[in-house]
């Protein structure tokens, strides 16, 4: 069991997993100092990257801005170039896979994290006041 703290829209988030299987989600309350588990993801997915020392988990709200799936967990594969992609609602659920693009040649394939090809270099400045 790895537990994985993840902070989504000022909510703390508490993430169960083992090995690239996400088991439960609980959402800290802190009014109560409680968990609660999430029975459902909502608005929020959930991006897991597997990698041999330590895996990284990232949440999203509204992920369809950036062209991700509402209440859906998904999951770099560890030694291959795959993206599977779970339901939030039952976390074993396989939705679909993703074959992620070969990286050109001469070039090393980097899975272990998640980022944006389309919007690297770009800024938003919408979040600026």
């Amino acid at each position: 069991m790895y537990l994985r703290l993840v902070n989504c829209d000022e909510q703390l988030l508490v993430v169960d997993l083992i090995s690239s299987t996400i088991l439960e989600v609980y959402k800290i309350d802190f009014s109560t100092m409680s968990y609660i588990k999430l029975k459902t993801l909502g608005d929020i997915a959930l991006l897991y990257a597997a990698s041999l020392m330590h895996g990284s988990c990232y949440a999203l709200r509204n992920p369809s801005r950036l062209g991700y799936e509402s209440n859906s967990i998904d999951v770099n594969g560890l030694f291959c170039a795959k993206c599977s992609v779970y339901s939030g609602d039952d976390k074993k659920k396989l939705q679909k896979c993703i074959t992620l693009p070969t990286p050109p040649r001469g070039t090393t394939l980097f899975k272990f994290d998640w980022y944006f090809r389309h919007i690297r270099l770009e800024v938003d400045y919408s979040l600026v006041e």
